[in-house]
């Protein structure tokens, strides 16, 4: 059984992903959580910019997610951002990908091991 494509949501991150940013992640995750909706992708594709809030950010939306028995992948491209995810071990927590459509297929492929 495939994940339906309308089940996922994506939510695309703007060039600079800071302090102001990060607050208003949370808060789209919160009404995400909110509103019935568990399995995520993070489209970073256009980040060139993420510090320690965005970071934070980040993780907090995925433990809100986890909470309720869902998930969280990154679709990241930019060396820079995959180094950051890299050496703060965000690599080690996030499934990161680089294509929406590769995340997506991860998606599907977990839902039929998991209805297997």
């Amino acid at each position: 059984m495939d994940t339906p494509a309308e089940s996922i949501t994506v939510t695309a991150l703007p060039r600079v992903v800071d302090g102001l940013t990060a607050a208003r992640l949370k808060k789209t995750f919160r009404n995400h959580v909110d509103g019935g909706r568990f399995l995520h992708i993070v489209d970073m594709l256009q980040v060139e910019m993420l510090d320690s809030t965005g970071l934070g950010a980040l993780i907090a939306a995925l433990r809100s997610v986890r909470e309720v028995g869902g998930t969280v992948r990154l679709v990241a491209a930019n060396p820079q951002i995959l180094k950051i995810l890299h050496l703060t071990a965000l690599d080690k927590i996030f499934s990161i990908h680089a294509s929406i459509e590769e995340a997506r297929e991860r998606f599907a492929a977990a839902s039929i091991c998991n209805s297997a």
